[in-house]
């Protein structure tokens, strides 16, 4: 499946202040409203000389003389990018169902074994695969694995759970 612009849902080319389009490094897509053109360029020269061809008259092309790119255009592109990766996070969250909130015990940590219940209701995996590649499959789901237990994704971190009644015996490295 080929990759097209409209999938990465692009902001139209703008000008800079010195009236030169802002087409930055790396980009392969004409972002001309409504140019037929949907595939990627090979190339960040193909696609300028696309928009000189294709949207003659409409955008003023800054020449540069090729060679590496200096450091403003590289922090110019960085930030290009950056704010099109936040913006598709955001929506991501959005989109993005409502996890349940983790359960967690009086103590605020989390409840190992309400949790493994929840993980397998949903139809994930006790232990997961990170938990068996670390080699420690009885502490899945416990507050010693919350950094590499795949489990954890399943839940939202910062919601609110209501606190159990059960102080659990905390599972340990040495019983894995």
């Amino acid at each position: 499946m080929a990759l097209v612009k409209k999938a990465l849902n692009l902001p139209p080319f703008q000008s800079n202040e010195k009236g030169y389009l802002e087409i930055f490094l790396g980009e392969v897509f004409c972002r001309h409203p409504g140019c037929i053109k949907e595939g990627r360029f090979l190339s960040l020269n193909n696609l300028k000389k696309h928009v000189q061809t294709a949207h003659k008259g409409k955008y003023n092309i800054y020449a540069t003389e090729g060679g590496a790119p200096n450091h403003d255009e590289q922090a110019a592109a960085i930030n290009f990018y950056n704010t099109l990766y936040e913006e598709y996070v955001a929506t991501l969250k959005q989109d993005a169902p409502d996890l349940p909130a983790l359960p967690k015990r009086k103590d605020g940590k989390v409840h190992a074994t309400n949790m493994k219940k929840m993980v397998k209701e949903m139809g994930g995996v006790v232990p997961c695969s990170a938990c068996k590649d670390k080699k420690k499959p009885r502490g899945c789901c416990s507050e010693a694995a919350r950094t590499f237990c795949d489990n954890f994704d399943l839940f939202d971190e910062d919601g609110e759970e209501e606190e159990s009644d059960d102080e659990e015996e905390e599972e340990t490295d040495e019983e894995a």
